[in-house]
């Protein structure tokens, strides 16, 4: 028996009870689209009238939140804030309570030791050589008061009203030239910049090494996993001069060989001009560097590389053990408990010598204890003793598609889906865009009905490819967790023929260039249903 790329997904969902294709012809005789059609023009209408603010992406929900009667009302006495516990809610403070939280974070930073000032206004105007970015400081935690550092949060800085904008103002100094040169010897040489490995490369590090270590006939492994508290404020300046005047030493690229008196010069000041602004004071940061920028992803980068190197090289050259990074994770497995509780100390003992705090909550040995847990989470996946890697169960589509492999208009498209279709699968997403579109046309809702197709192939696709193991994606938990994400889309449209059929067909059409990479899922279900 032959089945086609759109039947064998519709059977799947069919093995499963999640759609009745009975159901078709009974919605297709009592559909009418131009009634369907006038009821989403007159919600839209409604909820144009009721909104002062209207947001089209998820980073609005009113769950318990202050809704303003007006934008006014909103400009004057409240200040748009990343939820602490969600960072797909939305929390409001008061203008007051926000000047308290810029004072209490200042004072924490500057007890730290990682801030010094307040410096005049007149001597950060004299500093033009550098491009200037904003960010907010976002609250982590209420109770503690501990507060973190988010720089070029360019794409939500259309939810801040100009007022509110001025009052929570970050300067961030970054050299064009510096990034240019990581990313110039990110191709050229990216032993020197970085090895840590992505999600689906370290998936990959971990199968080699449990493969190669099947001939020892021990199915036991010894894990260690831990992170870095606070990394990015942690980096010593001068730790970060010394690592960098190396870096340029080692390079043989003749052109940075001719630059490299300026580039030094310039690595300096940059690192001697990082300014925060809180209220109407700034600050100088003496210790760490801004986290969010893509320059400071590098400077954390040949950082923690540099210690990996002169601590740590005994362990990543063993035959027998895997060590790997990923900016300020850390995971080591070995076959020996003893080398694994060796790894251990010399975590504790050589991180804080470069100004690192590990998170002690977040230490994690597979040994340990009875109470441990029996699988230890990595990058998005889980790992257990046996070296077997699984997917967590409610993983984001950002994670998703890492393992997927896609290329980057893919990404985007998962992100597109995960902003802008804020009710994912739901009709109502339908709605928010056509209002986003400020358009309401059965060709406006015939587009979103395909793009809402062409997502879902693509949720499918990170789901399938995400599937590490291959006994896994063929257990009927897993079949049925595939299906599952049919499911929302399938039933959803139940009340609405034609809607249904333009998505389903977007979603042929996208799955049909991977076809030769689901062969083994299409024979699959050529046996269920013979």
């Amino acid at each position: 028996m032959k089945l086609d790329l759109g039947t064998a997904l519709l059977k799947l969902c069919e093995k499963f009870c999640i759609y009745e294709l009975t159901v078709r012809s009974e919605l297709n005789n009592n559909f009418e689209f131009d009634e369907k059609y006038k009821t989403i023009k007159n919600k839209c209408s409604e909820i144009k009238k009721r909104s002062p603010i209207y947001k089209s992406s998820n980073s609005y929900s009113g769950e318990g939140k202050i809704v303003p009667d007006s934008i006014n009302h909103y400009q004057q006495n409240f200040h748009w804030c990343e939820s602490p516990a969600n960072s797909s809610s939305v929390v409001y403070f008061t203008l007051s309570q926000w000047h308290e939280f810029q004072k209490a974070s200042a004072s924490y930073y500057i007890n730290r030791g990682i801030f010094s000032g307040p410096i005049s206004t007149e001597r950060i105007k004299e500093i033009k050589n550098y491009n200037v970015g904003t960010a907010r400081c976002l609250v982590k935690s209420l109770e503690t008061r501990d507060y973190r550092l988010i720089s070029n949060l360019k794409t939500k800085q259309s939810h801040l009203t100009k007022y509110s904008r001025k009052k929570s103002k970050i300067v961030d100094f970054k050299s064009l030239k510096l990034l240019e040169l990581f990313k110039s010897l990110k191709l050229k040489k990216p032993e020197l910049i970085t090895d840590d490995l992505y999600a689906p490369d370290s998936y990959e590090e971990i199968r080699k090494y449990r493969d190669r270590m099947n001939s020892v006939k021990q199915n036991k492994f010894y894990i260690v996993r831990a992170d870095m508290k606070n990394c990015y404020e942690s980096l010593r300046h001068q730790d970060l001069r010394s690592i960098f005047s190396d870096l340029i030493s080692k390079t043989k690229d003749p052109e940075i060989k001719s630059k490299k008196f300026s580039l030094k010069s310039e690595f300096y000041d940059f690192l001697e001009n990082i300014y925060v602004k809180f209220g109407s004071n700034y600050y100088h940061q003496i210790c760490g560097i801004p986290q969010g920028s893509q320059l400071s992803s590098y400077l954390c980068g040949i950082y923690m590389l540099h210690i990996k190197r002169k601590a740590f090289s005994d362990f990543s050259t063993k035959d027998n053990a895997l060590l790997l990074q990923y900016v300020d994770d850390v995971l080591f497995i070995s076959l020996s408990q003893t080398e694994a509780e060796c790894f251990l100390k010399r975590l504790l003992t050589v991180y804080p010598k470069y100004g690192l705090e590990l998170n002690n909550s977040k230490i994690i040995c597979s040994w340990k204890n009875p109470e441990s847990p029996s699988v230890i989470p990595w990058l998005g996946y889980n790992l257990n003793d046996s070296c077997e890697v699984t997917l967590k169960v409610n993983n984001q589509l950002k994670t998703l598609s890492r393992f997927a492999g896609f290329p980057q208009n893919a990404q985007k498209s998962l992100n597109y889906l995960k902003l802008k279709l804020s009710y994912a699968f739901k009709r109502r997403a339908i709605i928010a865009n056509s209002i986003h579109d400020n358009c309401c046309s059965e060709e406006i809702i015939n587009y979103n009905c395909e793009l809402l197709g062409r997502l879902s192939a693509y949720i499918f696709l990170c789901r399938v490819r995400a599937c590490l193991e291959p006994h896994e994606l063929l257990s009927g938990t897993s079949s049925q967790k595939i299906a599952g994400l049919l499911k929302a889309f399938l039933f959803n449209y139940i009340e609405n023929y034609k809607l249904y059929e333009v998505a389903l067909k977007s979603l042929k059409k996208t799955l049909l260039p991977y076809k030769g990479q689901m062969k083994w899922i299409l024979h699959y279900l050529c046996k269920l249903s013979s």
